[in-house]
This record gives structure tokens, C-alpha cells and sequence, in this order.
């Protein structure tokens, strides 16, 4: 089981995967490394990804992108509003001011929510990667932007559970970014922070933050955002700059077409991207609207002119972070560039100004974020083992607190609580007391000065504590309840418990103390056992007449907040699980019909050519003729045939036709095979007959083995040659009386055989038998000890 990482793109989307070797960018079917994050539908089948690209040129209206802008949000947002013109395909207002994506899907008009088509690009995000892995996926970390509301958040995480997959965690884009950057630093300090500014131009976003990192540990002090600018916005400055040109030159209006006006877009991105590296780049498009040819060029000082306001605007997320922080650009230790967007090179001098710190670009611009997101996943995951990094992330709203009892027509406090401000660390936790036991709700809200779009609503969710069952004593309790902003950043209450203090009598007193003891009494005999009982009670009755201790009754919570009930979500999986398994059966279908229709354009070309001498006269015009009428079946009644349908015509036209096949195959390799064979058994014969002297590799082989390859030779000769003969005297349109694959079979037999005697090796030369000393005659142990040794020591002298 795989861990991934998707960085979840409004444009595309990118995949990574934690391995042992760390982590890789996972590659989609046609090798690439992003996919584009959109949805085609075109009749009754689903184009997802790569697919949906191919065909978005010519299906538009039909081809949904883009929804990340759309997932979470609300039909009365004014951000929504400005977004609609935009888009190419259908939106509407759909029940309790959701929005729904209206398609063209199975001959009729359906309505998806960005939930479900989010869903489905996961779907095949997930798909892509268990493809490319080989193995399930199922634990997965998804990237957001850090702005994203609570409703965003949920929104998404549906998203995730309708796909099939186990979201252990949605993370801000800066932090999985400062997680891939830090991660492998081992120079990081041990105590004062190392400070880091990231910098994310993505392609409808922007993000700024400032990292703390010290060793073992991220910390991110503040973040800060332009929601609407991104890399898509200098495609579109670029244009509407284009439009007015081919207005004026050819007199057509690009807006008014919306097909037109989408092919320029993609144009000027690539103009973009030239012109991060030349002063001036030229733009081409073929029959651009109207059957008209455009063409123009553009330098960087034409494009730095008319994004001059755009520029302007990445001024101030740097502003902001620094002044939450009060850092200057001299305390941070560098400034990081990632993000589609970031390769202009107009962002230099912005960034230099305000910080007085050039930036770097140390890690990947477009797989940072992805990689972080694999990091992340890596760590929660409890089947991956990685160093010890703690990762404290930041609320980028406050959050405010209100309450009161369900009699009451007025809020509790006069004044909302902030019980998560701005930049906090998250996950965070806190418990609350109220200090009267009734029936409550609590509600949560952004607070006024979060920096929320406007006309986004502020709401959270609320969460009612209906009944607060009556205390044994009568008197008031308290309401203990715990709430949590996790790791998602969502806001939610763990718990309620109602919390009272309960008076013990005297009598459960001795009964409690009676218990302990016997709890802590070993069995030794009854004298002893009731020596201690009565130690106990003269205890017991000592003690003060009544104890006060405290019980927990855990309470009932109803939730209300924006994400969809589980039964909803279940089938809306379920839906989706059909959806896939239709484009999987429609996808087969159609591999089906391709290869009927392959086989009878190649095969009805081939009787012409390469088969004509394999068929008779009479057979080729029979199979010609049925040929013929497959090809009309297929354009007319077999037009919406089922696979099955499909596979039973290939079979009976392979059932004529490949015989014709095989005859032709056989005869264009059997005369190579009989050749093989051949020299094989010629090479095999002479190396039987060999003698030492002409080869002593295999002087030590006995005749008797040599005899028996000689015999396998000639086994082997008259299994094949005289067949051999004989197919010679045959029409090629016969079938074959002897096969390539036998005779290949032979040939195989034949060197495992050889092989096996001729290669065995030379035996070993036997040890020579130890020489014997002769006998010495037996002398006097001392006349024996000093005579030789002087004597020797006398011839040496002689010699010397």
C-alpha cells in the first residue's frame, strides 16, 4: 500500500508518492507530470485528465475546469459572481444557495455539484497512480490553498470520501512547501529560529507565508494571500492586449466567441512563458475565428505595461507577512519562489525593493507542494517510517465563539468570544465551562476581521446540546465542552459533558472503603480477613458523615455545518462507483469495435497483397464478401452493438482468416528455421567426431556419450528433413504438414541435449600418494643431537 500527495490544481494537477527511495512525481498515461484537472462529457461517456484536454477544443461547453474556484462556495459571493463570465460551461443556483455544473450527459441535461466533478478528478488522480505503482492506493495528503473557509475544507474532504479515498489530512500549500524544504536540512538550529519566506504565484492564486524553522521543527508564523491573482491573470492581460490588435488588424471581436477567445488564452500562456526569457515573442493561430489566420508579436516592455496593476497587487502579501511578523527583510535567512506563475522575471526587482533580499530557487517551481503533501502523508501514515519533524501550522482566521440556552431568544454573551485568533498554532483544543446546566447551543463564526471575501458568509456551524438530564442533588451543573480546530483547520466540538458534585452518605463511604480493602486483601485465613474488615469499618466510622466528588455524564451533540450527511456522501459514492464502471464497460465496448474494424481494413487489404498466395480463388472472394458485410454491420445495426457483440464478430472473422495467416506466417519463417536446424545438427555431429588432438576440450567425453548425441543428430534429422521435403511439393494455400514451432521444438531439445554430455567437465587429476621417508637407524639421544648439527654447521662453514 502507496502513500501519495496530490497537489490539487485549478489548472492541473500534480501526483507524488512516498517510497523508500524517497519521493517521485507519479507520471500519467501519457507521461507527463501534471494532468489536467477537468471533465469532459460527451454523450454517454466521461473524459477525465488527459483525455478531457484532447477533446476540450471541440467540446467547451461541455468540458468542466477550473472547479476549484467553485468547490465550497456560495451563489451569493461576490468572488463567485466575478468567476462566472469567465467559465465557459453552465452554472446555476441550485437549493439552499449551492451551485450546480450543468452538462450534456447520457442524451440528457444533468446536474453535478463541484463536490461530485472534484470527485471525479480524484478518482482519476487515484487510478493514475495505482497504474503507475502497480498496487493499491488508498491513504492520500491533498494540498489546499491556506485561505480556503471551513466550508472549503469540508467541501473537499467529501470530495475525497466520494472518490474512495482516506484523506489523512488537507494541508495549506506554504506549509507543505516549508515541509519538502526543511525536511532534509540537517543544518537547522537548536535554538533561535530560522526564518524563511515563501512565495506561491500558482495559476489563479497567490500565497506569501514566514516559516520558523529550528531543528526537528516548522513553525508558520503568518501567512497572507491575494485570492485572485494568479498566472492566468497576464494570460488574460495578455489577451485582452491580443483582442483589441486582431480587432483593429482584422476587424473580428475574439470575446464575442467564446471557443476563440479560450484558444487565445492557451496561446498567450505560452507567450507568457517566452518572454520570462526573451524581450519580445510572436503569436500565430491558425483559423483563430471566422476562417481568419492571426498573427502579432509582443515584446516585455508592451507586457510589463499593461500588467503594471498586476504587479502592483504582489506587493502587498509581502507587506502583510512582514508586518504581522515584524520581521525585516535582513532577519529572514532566504526568500523561496515556487508556484507556475513565479518564472517572471518582473518579480525580481518587487521583491528585492520590499525585502532588500534577493530570492532563490532552490526547489522545484511546479512539484514543491506535491512532494510536501507526500512528505506529510508519509509521516501520518503508520506504514512509513520518517524522521522526527513536527509541523505547527497557523489559523488564518480568528474564530469567535457565541452561545446561549435554547429558551432564550438572545445570544448569552453580549459579545462573542474569540477562542482561536489569527496565526494560532494548529491543531489547537481548548475546553469551556459554562456554569449553568441547561439545554445550549454554541455557535461559531469567522470573526468581523477576518480577512474573508466579500459576500462569504462568516457562519461555521452550530452545535446544539438539546437535553441536560436533572443533578441528584437538584442543583445547578456545569456544561464542560471541548473544542478543536484540527489538523485540517476545521472547527468542530470533540465533546459535552455535564459536570456535578455529588454528595457520597456515610453508609457508601464504609462500602467503598469495605471494597478497597478487599481489593487489597490477599487470601490468607478468615481470622486474619476479619481482623482487617474490622480495621476498615472503625476507619469508615471516623471519617466525616458525607464527601463530595465530581460526575461526568457525557452529553448529546447535534452538528450542523456545511459538509453533506454521511448518507449523502454514500450515494453519492455509490453513483459515482457506477459512473466508473460504465466508462470502464463503454471504454472496453469501444477497444472491442476498433479491433473489428481494424481486422477487416487490414485484413481485406492484405487479400489484395501479402495473402494472396495462401487463399484460393473461390475462399478469398467468400471471405472478401463476409469482409464487406462485418464493415456494414458496423456502421449500421452494430453501430451501438455491446462488447460481447463485438467479440463474437471478430471471432468468427479470425476463424477464415487466420489460417490464411498462419499459412503465410509459416511460410515466410520455415525455411529459417529448417536452416537453424541445420547447422546446428552439423555443428553437433562434428563435435561428436572430434578427437583429442583437434580438440581437447572434450578428450575427456567417452565414446559411448558421443554415440549418443551422433544418434539424437540423427533422431532429429529424420523427425524433420523428409517432412521438410515433402511440404516443399505442397501449394501454399495447404495447410502445413510440418510447423515452425515443432521444428523449433527440436532445435531446443537438440542443444539441451548436446549440451548437457559435452559440456560435462574434465575430472579432477587424482592427488599423488605421499612419498615415505626411509628409516633412520636408532642412535643415542645425545650422540644423535649434537654430531649432525656440528657437522653441518662444519659443510656450511666449508661452503661459505
Amino acid at each position: 500500500m502507496s502513500v501519495i500527495g496530490i497537489d490539487l490544481g485549478n489548472r492541473n494537477s500534480i501526483i507524488a508518492v512516498a517510497q523508500r527511495g524517497g519521493i517521485d512525481i507519479v507520471l500519467n498515461e501519457c507521461s507527463n507530470r501534471h494532468t489536467p484537472s477537468m471533465v469532459g462529457f460527451v454523450g454517454q461517456e466521461r473524459s477525465i485528465g488527459e483525455a478531457a484536454m484532447v477533446q476540450y477544443a471541440r467540446n467547451i461547453r461541455n468540458t468542466v475546469a477550473q472547479v476549484k474556484r467553485l468547490i465550497g462556495r456560495k451563489w451569493n459571493e461576490k468572488e463567485l459572481q466575478d468567476e462566472l463570465p469567465l467559465l465557459p460551461f453552465k452554472v446555476k443556483e441550485i437549493g439552499d444557495g449551492k451551485i450546480g455544473i450543468e452538462v450534456s450527459y447520457n442524451g440528457e441535461q444533468v446536474t453535478f455539484t463541484p463536490e461530485e466533478v472534484t470527485a471525479m478528478v480524484l478518482v482519476q488522480l487515484k487510478a493514475i497512480s495505482e497504474n503507475y505503482l502497480r498496487t493499491k492506493v488508498k491513504d492520500v495528503v491533498i494540498s489546499i490553498p491556506g485561505f480556503f473557509t471551513s466550508a472549503q475544507r469540508r467541501a473537499l474532504l467529501d470530495s475525497t470520501q466520494i472518490a474512495g479515498l482516506n484523506c489523512l489530512k488537507l494541508v495549506n500549500e506554504i506549509t507543505a512547501t516549508a515541509i519538502a524544504y526543511g525536511i532534509y536540512k540537517t543544518d537547522l538550529p537548536e535554538s533561535d529560529p530560522m526564518h524563511v519566506m515563501f512565495v506561491d504565484i500558482g495559476d489563479s492564486h497567490m500565497s506569501v507565508g514566514v516559516v520558523a524553522f529550528q531543528k526537528g521543527k516548522l513553525r508558520v508564523l503568518s501567512t497572507a494571500y491575494d485570492r485572485t491573482l494568479g498566472g492566468r491573470n497576464f494570460d488574460r492581460a495578455l489577451a485582452d492586449h491580443f483582442a483589441k490588435v486582431f480587432q483593429d488588424k482584422y476587424k473580428i471581436d475574439v470575446k464575442s466567441n467564446m471557443k476563440a477567445w479560450i484558444r487565445l488564452e492557451t496561446a498567450c500562456e505560452k507567450v507568457k512563458k517566452i518572454l520570462s526569457a526573451n524581450s519580445q515573442a510572436p503569436l500565430a493561430i491558425d483559423s483563430l475565428m471566422e476562417d481568419i489566420d492571426v498573427s502579432a508579436m509582443v515584446t516585455r516592455e508592451d507586457f510589463e505595461q499593461f500588467c503594471a496593476p498586476l504587479f502592483e497587487r504582489l506587493q502587498e502579501p509581502l507587506k502583510q507577512v512582514l508586518a504581522e511578523t515584524g520581521l525585516s527583510g535582513s532577519s529572514l535567512h532566504a526568500i523561496e519562489l515556487v508556484g507556475g506563475a513565479s518564472r517572471m522575471p518582473q518579480l525580481a526587482p518587487i521583491i528585492s525593493k520590499l525585502t532588500g533580499k534577493e530570492f532563490s530557487r532552490t526547489m522545484n517551481a511546479e512539484e514543491s507542494v506535491a512532494r510536501g503533501a507526500a512528505l506529510q502523508c508519509a509521516m501520518l501514515s503508520p506504514t512509513f517510517r520518517v524522521r522526527e519533524f513536527k509541523v505547527e501550522d497557523s489559523n488564518p482566521y480568528p474564530i469567535n465563539l457565541v452561545w446561549k440556552d435554547l429558551d432564550s431568544e438572545s445570544m448569552e454573551t453580549e459579545e462573542p468570544t474569540e477562542i482561536f485568533p489569527k496565526n494560532c498554532v494548529v491543531p489547537a483544543m481548548k475546553i469551556i465551562t459554562f456554569p449553568r446546566g441547561k439545554p445550549c447551543e454554541i455557535k461559531a463564526s469567522y470573526a468581523p476581521t477576518a480577512d474573508l471575501p466579500p459576500g462569504t458568509s462568516a457562519f461555521i456551524g452550530k452545535w446544539v446540546i438539546p437535553t441536560v438530564p436533572p443533578t441528584e442533588s437538584g442543583e445547578s451543573a456545569k456544561v464542560r465542552v471541548k473544542v478543536k480546530l484540527d489538523g485540517n483547520g476545521i472547527f468542530s466540538v470533540e465533546y459535552a459533558q455535564m459536570i456535578e458534585n455529588v454528595v457520597a452518605s456515610k453508609e457508601e463511604d464504609k462500602k467503598e472503603a469495605a471494597a478497597a480493602a478487599a481489593a487489597a486483601q490477599s487470601p490468607k485465613d478468615d481470622d486474619d480477613k476479619k481482623a482487617k474488615e474490622g480495621d476498615e469499618n472503625k476507619s469508615a466510622e471516623k471519617k466525616e458523615d458525607a464527601k463530595i466528588t465530581t460526575k461526568r455524564t457525557n452529553l448529546f451533540i447535534q452538528e450542523v455545518t456545511d459538509g453533506m450527511p454521511p448518507a449523502q456522501i454514500q450515494a453519492l459514492a455509490a453513483e459515482e462507483k457506477q459512473r466508473l464502471a460504465k466508462d470502464t464497460e463503454l471504454r472496453e465496448t469501444a477497444e472491442a469495435r476498433n479491433a473489428v474494424e481494424a481486422y477487416v481494413y487490414d485484413t481485406r487489404s492484405d487479400l489484395n497483397g501479402s495473402l494472396l498466395p495462401f487463399v484460393l480463388e473461390a475462399d478469398k472472394d467468400a471471405f472478401y464478401s463476409q469482409l464487406n458485410e462485418a464493415e456494414d454491420w458496423l456502421y449500421g445495426e452494430g453501430a451501438q452493438a455491446t462488447k460481447q457483440a463485438y467479440q463474437e464478430k471478430l471471432a468468427q472473422l479470425k476463424k477464415v482468416g487466420e489460417p490464411i495467416r498462419i499459412r503465410r506466417r509459416e511460410a515466410e519463417d520455415r525455411d529459417d528455421a529448417i536452416e537453424k536446424l541445420r547447422q546446428a545438427m552439423e555443428n553437433y555431429r562434428l563435435l561428436a567426431q572430434s578427437t583429442g588432438m583437434q580438440d581437447p576440450k572434450y578428450e575427456h567425453i567417452p565414446q559411448e556419450e558421443r554415440q549418443k548425441v551422433l544418434n539424437k543428430v540423427k533422431e532429429a534429422e529424420d523427425s524433420v528433413l523428409p517432412k521438410a521435403e515433402q511440404q516443399k511439393t505442397l501449394p501454399s494455400t495447404a495447410d502445413p504438414i510440418i510447423w515452425v514451432a515443432d521444428i523449433t521444438h527440436t532445435k531446443e531439445n537438440l542443444d539441451t541435449f548436446v549440451s548437457t554430455i559435452m559440456n560435462k567437465p574434465k575430472p579432477k587429476p587424482a592427488a599423488p600418494a605421499p612419498k615415505e621417508e626411509p628409516k633412520k637407524e636408532e642412535s643415542a639421544p645425545k650422540e644423535e643431537t649434537a654430531e649432525p648439527t656440528e657437522k653441518k654447521e662444519a659443510d656450511m662453514d666449508v661452503e661459505q
